[in-house]
């Protein structure tokens, strides 16, 4: 069971600039060696919103340098986060700017794929909400125009959205399941107030990945079980659709710098959660 869970990278790494979240630049071989060395056998790559171009992704020395870590550590790398997507939303910009946008993100679908990635999540959300239906179809189009060189790659696409239940609905009902997925993320979802059953009950066999994460009702990430996840009811409803992923840890950071503990706290009570509902 505890192979099913993993935690975003750069969890392992010092807080950037007060950052909850950013990809660890001066570390990232040392952050994967130390996570191999406390029984971590995956993770998920972070396409940090600063310096796409040069993250090891998005380069052939750093592509080889990513399989040779996975070669020598056996460890996984499922997904990837696109936070740079989330930060710079193609479905907000127009012309050349746009154009770029798409060109970055086929590009990054592809070095997913090179380096044995299955999929890749596009957060719409924050400044990558959609906050329109004219930005959805936005949206939606550069993937119905490039469906079949995605789905070439073999990778699936996954979104993390704030839409309520039936505006969720609706948008994945236009993204064929065979490629597009979603990542639930307990956290942002409750900070929504938005019930984990109803989200199960709508699209649970549309769930690819589960981010673990504790947030207050229209506040920010909290460490887990000081938030309004009701965490219980989330794993249950998970359980209940035969969720079969993995659970990665987006947790709330340690400003003691304590970030190894608390992280290995978080996979306990995650791997608590498991067994008491059932997962095997």
């Amino acid at each position: 069971m505890s192979r099913r869970v993993g935690f975003l990278q750069g969890r392992l790494s010092p807080i950037v600039d007060g950052r909850i979240q950013s990809f660890p630049w001066e570390g990232w071989r040392e952050e994967l060696a130390l996570a191999v060395s406390v029984g971590f056998d995956r993770f998920e790559w972070l396409i940090d919103s600063d310096g796409i171009d040069s993250n090891p992704l998005m380069t052939e020395v750093g592509r080889s340098a990513i399989i040779g870590e996975i070669d020598t550590h056996g460890i996984a790398i499922p997904a990837a986060t696109g936070d740079y997507f989330m930060r710079n939303p193609y479905w907000k910009s127009s012309g050349t700017r746009r154009n770029e946008l798409h060109t970055r993100l086929m590009a990054a679908i592809r070095a997913c794929s090179l380096v044995g990635i299955s999929s890749i999540m596009i957060p719409l959300v924050d400044e990558g909400r959609l906050e329109s239906l004219e930005e959805e179809e936005i949206f939606l189009e550069f993937f119905h125009m490039n469906m079949e060189a995605i789905w070439e790659t073999g990778i699936r696409i996954t979104i993390e959205s704030d839409y309520l239940p039936d505006e969720l609905a609706r948008l994945l009902r236009r993204l064929p399941s065979d490629c597009f997925g979603l990542t639930y993320d307990m956290g942002d979802r409750a900070s929504l107030g938005i019930d984990p059953l109803e989200d199960f009950s709508r699209y649970g066999d549309r769930i690819d990945n589960v981010h673990v994460k504790d947030r207050r009702h229209g506040g920010g990430t909290v460490p887990l079980g000081e938030g309004s996840v009701e965490f219980d009811r989330v794993f249950d409803g998970l359980a209940g659709v035969a969720y079969g992923g993995d659970f990665i840890l987006q947790t709330a950071r340690s400003h003691s710098e304590e970030h190894l503990n608390v992280l290995l706290q978080y996979r306990e009570m995650t791997l608590e959660w498991l067994s008491s509902h059932g997962f095997d």
